[in-house]
C-alpha cells in the first residue's frame, strides 16, 4: 500500500520503452520518491520525466523485428556514471523530492 518502502531501496529506475506509448506511471512514482529515471527516447516517457531523468537514444535496430536487440554497453555506462557520482546523485535526489513534493 505504501510504495515509499519499495522505492526507498532504489537509486535508479530503468524504464526503457520500445513502443510508442503515453508514458509509464512508475516514472511519476519514482520522481515523487527522488529517484533518477533512465528512459529511452520513444513514446511519452521523455515528456513525463522532463529534467528528472536521463534519456538514452537506442540504435534503430532495437526497434526492428524480432525486437531482441538491447544496447547493453550504453546502458551500463550510464548506470556506472550515476553510481560513481554519489554527490551528484544525492543533490539530484534532493532536488527531485523538493520539486515533486505533494
Amino acid at each position: 500500500a505504501d510504495m515509499r518502502v519499495v522505492y526507498g531501496r532504489s537509486r535508479v529506475l530503468l524504464a526503457p520503452s520500445f513502443w510508442w506509448e503515453s508514458g509509464a506511471r512508475v516514472l511519476v512514482e519514482a520522481m515523487l520518491n527522488g529517484i533518477q529515471a533512465i528512459v529511452s527516447r520513444r513514446g511519452g516517457n521523455v515528456e513525463m520525466i522532463q529534467d528528472a531523468g536521463i534519456v538514452i537514444d537506442f540504435p534503430e535496430e532495437c526497434y526492428e523485428k524480432p525486437y531482441n536487440k538491447f544496447p547493453k554497453p550504453a546502458l551500463l555506462a550510464t548506470l556506472k556514471s550515476i553510481y560513481s557520482q554519489s554527490v551528484w546523485f544525492s543533490r539530484q535526489a534532493r532536488r527531485l523530492r523538493r520539486q515533486h513534493r505533494l
